[in-house]
């Protein structure tokens, strides 16, 4: 299932028909794309973009197996800063102003995984892995987080 990294990329198919007498016909060669960002998925996130914030109730998962260690996480996103807290907002696990290590992106083997990578620099930096309810939800995420963080580099 493609995801938002797909964007601008294509799909080729290559097959050649075989008759089950062992017969093959002409090979043939498909190509669609380039693939786009979904309508559904574009709106949401300009939503986001005019109300200069967005957040995510999203579950936690462990980082080294893909165990859920909580669904009470929470990620708000401004134009300034993200932060990852506990559904309520009280408890701050961790925030980052766009400035330091930031990277947000899918997990190819885990389709409704996303990565979250926070913090100041390399060495204290904090990598998050969630788990989406949906492949939407998972992408509207992370083109949000990616929106405001471009948002925020470029002024």
């Amino acid at each position: 299932q493609p995801t938002v990294e797909d964007a601008t990329k294509f799909i080729m198919v290559a097959y050649k028909p075989i008759l089950s007498s062992g017969q093959t016909g002409v090979g043939r060669i498909s190509v669609v794309g380039p693939l786009a960002i979904p309508p559904n998925v574009i709106q949401a996130v300009e939503r986001y973009i005019q109300n200069d914030m967005a957040s995510f109730q999203i579950a936690q998962l462990h980082n080294h197996s893909n165990k859920i260690l909580t669904n009470d996480r929470r990620i708000i996103a401004t134009s300034d800063k993200v932060k990852i807290t506990n559904a309520s907002g009280k408890k701050e696990e961790r925030k980052d102003k766009y400035t330091g290590v930031f990277a947000v992106g899918t997990v190819r083997m885990e389709p409704l995984n996303l990565i979250v990578r926070l913090g100041q620099t390399k060495e204290k930096s904090g990598t998050y892995r969630f788990q989406c309810e949906s492949s939407l939800q998972r992408d509207i995420i992370v083109t949000t987080l990616r929106a405001f963080a471009t948002q925020h580099r470029t002024g």
